[in-house]
């Protein structure tokens, strides 16, 4: 999986309940370390201020052939 695959995809918890959608993904030494979710993320994204939700890329459980990543 590309980084720029991500960029826009949308975020779910375990249950299903909409978390945002990627606005930046963040990598290191080759693997992607976590992601920035939701409009503030977007919001700092722009602006560098804010942070957005943060989601360590440990906590994804799956990403499905649709594109959304699921949180576990």
């Amino acid at each position: 999986m590309r980084l720029s695959e991500l960029e826009g995809a949308r975020v779910v918890d375990a249950d299903g309940r909409r978390l945002g959608r990627v606005r930046e993904a963040h990598a290191a030494g080759g693997e992607i370390t976590h992601l920035l979710v939701g409009p503030l993320a977007l919001v700092a994204r722009l602006t560098s201020g804010g942070e957005g939700r943060r989601i360590a890329w440990s906590k994804v459980a799956r990403v499905k052939k649709n594109g959304t990543i699921v949180i576990g």
